[in-house]
């Protein structure tokens, strides 16, 4: 596990931007007339950012981009993050332009915003009904991506066969985001267009420190609402017609270390869930079920929501190191989403995060 990229020794003094268009990349006198940008992510939405330019050429006296080819809808447009002086701008997004919107004001100078999606987006083109069977999650996911033509990388923790999956009527996204939700993993974005489906987390953290470093602000919030002793899974065996029953404790997922925080949670824990499922192919994919729904269940323990300084690094599935937040809530965290702004007042980087045990 690696550390570092956010560091405090950064010059943070000039942000910076760049957008590449289909031709190539845009030059300053496109760059000069951006207004704002802000770049969205989120580990259970598709990545976007919005671009809003000042629309006016001064020479000519009429709207300078809303006619151009560059911005119109089905274009593709790739944003990249940083500051002068301080190596290559680092490519938050290679998507494609879904919305381009013009304002022409009462009062001051026109406008133009538009809005790119990545590739998730291609992926809810198409409502489909798919069977899959003797596969395990990975494995369906895989091939869903290899229909599509679209990178994926699996990194799932061992999980059963599933003798019979249907995808009923749904966007691919939808279906895979799905699959995932059931098992606990995740389904994110990586570098524009690689599809990440498994556990969640990557290897480098990145520290941030509160108080003189790149924290600016940390809200740390506990909740142990529908937290449970365990869950009980019941399906059916459909090859010997019988029924299936499993479970699991929460107790046998990794907790919070600190004695006060491990004893009030389980003090507050209550009662077990009961899960009503379809065809499972045994107790052991019950189990893996009410595992992963106890893993959902904590993920919602400790969550918090911070800003710092423009990092491009900041991205939903990575992991942050928080410090000199108090005993309780330094530590790492996931990072479940984020939102970078860079405007005529600066770069701002805002996450939310749940705490990791």
């Amino acid at each position: 596990m690696s550390r570092g990229a956010a560091r405090d020794d950064r010059a943070f003094f000039v942000p910076d931007l760049g957008l590449r268009g289909e031709r190539g990349p845009m030059g300053e006198s496109v760059l000069r007339d951006v207004v704002d940008v802000t770049f969205t992510d989120g580990i259970d939405r598709i990545d976007s950012f919005t671009v809003t330019l000042v629309n006016w050429d001064e020479t000519t006296r009429t709207p300078k981009y809303s006619d151009a080819k560059d911005f119109l809808p089905g274009k593709g447009l790739a944003l990249s993050l940083g500051y002068r002086g301080a190596g290559e701008l680092t490519t938050m997004l290679a998507g494609e332009i879904t919305v381009a919107r013009t304002h022409l004001p009462a009062d001051g100078l026109p406008t133009l915003t538009v809005t790119a999606v990545d590739v998730l987006h291609r992926l809810r083109d198409v409502r489909r009904t798919a069977v899959y069977e003797k596969m395990t999650d990975d494995a369906i996911a895989k091939k869903v991506a290899k229909r599509l033509g679209v990178r994926i990388r699996t990194t799932p923790v061992d999980g059963p066969v599933h003798p019979y999956v249907l995808q009923d009527n749904e966007y691919d996204v939808v279906f895979l985001l799905g699959l995932a939700r059931r098992a606990g993993y995740e389904l994110w974005v990586e570098q524009g267009d690689l599809l990440r489906f498994g556990v969640a987390g990557k290897t480098e953290v990145h520290e941030l420190v509160w108080g003189g470093g790149t924290l600016v602000e940390f809200e740390p919030v506990l909740n142990f609402t529908r937290q449970v002793e365990g869950a009980t899974v019941r399906g059916w065996d459909r090859s010997r017609k019988e029924p299936i029953v499993a479970s699991a404790t929460a107790g046998a997922l990794p907790g919070p270390r600190e004695k006060d925080l491990k004893q009030a949670l389980a003090a507050a824990r209550r009662g077990r869930e009961d899960i009503t499922v379809g065809v499972v192919a045994s107790a052991g994919e019950a189990k893996h079920r009410a595992l992963g729904r106890l893993r959902t269940l904590g993920t919602e323990v400790l969550r918090a929501t911070g800003s710092t300084v423009g990092l491009p690094e900041i991205r939903a599935g990575c992991r942050i190191e928080v410090g000199k937040v108090g005993t309780r809530f330094s530590g790492i965290y996931y990072v479940t989403g984020t939102e970078h702004r860079l405007g005529r007042s600066g770069y701002r980087t805002h996450f939310d995060c749940r705490r990791e045990w």
